[in-house]
């Protein structure tokens, strides 16, 4: 990816002195070091045979769902038909989508795992409606809180 980047800009340089090149890497390097598993709340057979599932999980936490939709699974391997699925945040806001995916039916109660949310999504997560979820390490298998669940007390102080 360097040379790509570097060789046209040091071509059009011709000799002269390059310019100082400061490159943001993101996405590329901490994308995958994070996912979110989150609740489904209700599932809903919307117009047009369209199935939407509403979950604990909204944009207020993963922002980068206003522009891109997130890689959803279930968290428990299962059988069973794939069918096209609207994953909805539970904010009062139509915006609030965190993806479409082909999933198996649904329940209330089911774990799905949003993936590769570790780029931009904590430090950019609100609270707007409900406090923050924990951050879990796991470390050799092992979770650990590295970060506990916001509360309305941390939110509102007295």
């Amino acid at each position: 990816y360097v040379s790509a980047v570097t060789e046209p800009i040091l071509g059009a340089c011709g000799g002269e002195e390059p310019p100082l090149l400061i490159l943001e890497p993101g996405r590329a390097i901490v994308s995958d070091a994070a996912h979110l598993i989150t609740t489904v709340i209700a599932v809903k057979e919307l117009r047009g045979g369209v199935r939407a599932a509403v979950v604990d999980a909204g944009i207020n936490i993963l922002p980068t769902s206003f522009w891109r939709f997130q890689d959803i699974e279930c968290a428990e391997e299962r059988g069973g038909d794939l069918r096209d699925t609207i994953i909805y945040g539970p904010l009062c806001l139509q915006t609030d989508i965190i993806g479409k995916c082909p999933l198996p039916d649904l329940r209330a109660g089911d774990r799905l795992v949003v993936k590769n949310v570790g780029a931009y999504n904590i430090p950019q997560s609100s609270t707007f409606i409900f406090p923050r979820p924990p951050i879990v390490l796991v470390e050799e298998g092992k979770p650990r809180i590295i970060k506990r669940a916001e509360t309305l007390d941390d939110i509102f102080p007295a």
